[in-house]
């Protein structure tokens, strides 16, 4: 691991990030954190911008803005994940990733049509018993909450 994260600092520092090299800075960042609180949303939500910049792809701009919402919170992740609509309104994990936002908000009945949604997507089990898990929790105002670590900005 460590060879890789100096590999991935080099192209970083020569200027030569194209969108793996970006994407390995990323993996490289969450796996140095030993936990959500611990990681640094702030260089993530930098290392996107840039992904985006060279390779834009709804999905990045997705992963994006969850990364912002675990930065600025779930307002700021809302509202991009709400402009990824068209782009992505058959993808389950858009519809997943607004219920965790709509709920960390109070709006609960919101994230709960967020995460059947979600459901309606898709036919993988453990995304299934997670997503019903958020989908009841939400029901029942106990939200899983979007954001819920402390942020580094």
């Amino acid at each position: 691991m460590a060879e890789g994260r100096a590999i991935v600092g080099r192209w970083l520092r020569a200027g030569r990030a194209g969108p793996y090299v970006l994407q390995a800075a990323i993996a490289a960042l969450h796996s140095v954190a030993t936990s959500p609180a611990d990681t640094d949303w702030g260089r993530i939500v930098g290392l996107y911008d840039r992904l985006v910049a060279v390779a834009p792809s709804p999905v990045a701009a997705l992963n994006r803005a969850i990364a912002l919402g675990e930065r600025d919170g779930p307002a700021a992740a809302l509202s991009e994940l709400d402009a990824l609509a068209e782009a992505l309104g058959g993808y389950h994990l858009l519809h997943a990733a607004r219920g965790d936002a709509l709920a960390a908000l109070g709006r609960h009945e919101e994230a709960a049509a967020a995460f059947d949604r979600a459901i309606a997507l898709t036919s993988n089990a453990a995304e299934l018993e997670l997503l019903h898990a958020r989908r009841d929790a939400a029901a029942n105002a106990n939200a899983v909450l979007f954001g819920r670590c402390q942020r580094k900005r």
